[in-house]
Order: C-alpha cells, then structure tokens, then sequence
C-alpha cells in the first residue's frame, strides 16, 4: 500500500503510532528536506512488514525495507561509517546532520559469523549516496534459507521533526528515494 503522505513531509509523531508522552520536535518550514535512498535494488515494503519481531515492531527505529536482490548493498545517504557489526551483516552511518541510519542485510545473517558478506567499507569512511557497502553471496543467502529483507532504519528518527517513508515500490539502488526527513 501506497504511503498516504508519499508528496508531503508530515510530522514524526504522525508517522508511526505515538509513545505515551513523546514530544514531536518543532521544525522550521525552512528546515532543508533531506532524501534517503534506496540501498538495495528490489522492492521497498514498511519495515512492519519485515518477517522478524524485532525489526517489525521497530524497536531499533522506524524506517522501510528492501527485498535485496542482485547481491548488492549501497549507502543510503551520506555519511561516515560509524558501525560494521562483526558478523558483516550490519552498518551504522551518521549523516553530516546527525542522522544515524542502521542497513541490516537480511533477517538472522548474524548466524552467518561474517559466512557471505564482502565489505567494500570499514568503520571511520566517509560514504556517499549510492557508494557500494557490501557483496552478499546470494546463492549462499538462498541455500540456507535467509530472508534477505534489508532494513534502512532511523535508528535516532526521535530526532526528527518530520519523517516520510515512502514504502511500496520497486527500487533502484542510490537513486529512488525511500525516505525523507527534516532535523
């Protein structure tokens, strides 16, 4: 399903459903609006949808996911690597404005121990959008069963005054934007 609000930022506390006394940051309509894109190829569903408790009930932030399929994760903003999880399958990135953006390649990769993933970065490289991430061995990701729902999570999105997720569409890797927000 199509996000209502696909062509207008709206409200952060709008976005999802809201936690019992949280304050919606107050942004100024001159804030600049800033785009996330796509870090996969494939398609982009809510990170509800995700077929794993933790992502889907975004106890690790709000934020969409992509049905990862040629293999390939890209950055989904610019930034600084802030995180490569041991096990490969994870990368943190904090944007110029503070935004820290979580990619998480597939559901239950850590089980892998690193097992199929090609890291083309390392902690403290700065990224642009689009620039490669990661090389996944999906024959590997495909023989053992894993679901390769890659979530794009806002891990700090409290921090947002306005938040927009654009789910429900196939995507085009560091081109198609899935989200947008303002700080």
């Amino acid at each position: 399903m199509q996000n209502p609000s696909a062509y207008e930022l709206v409200p952060a506390g709008d976005a999802a459903p809201a936690k019992a006394e949280t304050a919606v940051k107050t942004v100024s309509a001159d804030a600049p609006v800033h785009d996330i894109v796509s870090a996969a190829n494939g398609q982009v569903i809510r990170v509800e949808d995700v077929p794993d408790d933790v992502f889907a009930s975004k106890a690790l932030g709000d934020g969409v996911a992509v049905i990862l399929e040629d293999g390939k994760v890209y950055a989904p903003a610019d930034g600084e690597i802030s995180m490569v999880a041991e096990t490969l399958h994870a990368y943190g990135i904090t944007t110029p404005d503070g935004l820290e953006l979580l990619v998480h390649i597939g559901v239950n990769t850590v089980e892998l121990n690193g097992q199929g993933f090609q890291p083309q970065v390392k902690e403290g490289d700065k990224v642009k959008a689009g620039d490669l991430l990661c090389i996944v061995d999906m024959a590997l990701m495909k023989s053992k069963g894993y679901p390769m729902h890659t979530p794009i999570l806002l891990t700090n999105g409290d921090d947002c005054g306005e938040i927009q997720l654009l789910p429900a569409k196939k995507a085009q890797a560091g081109k198609t934007v899935v989200a947008r927000y303002r700080l």
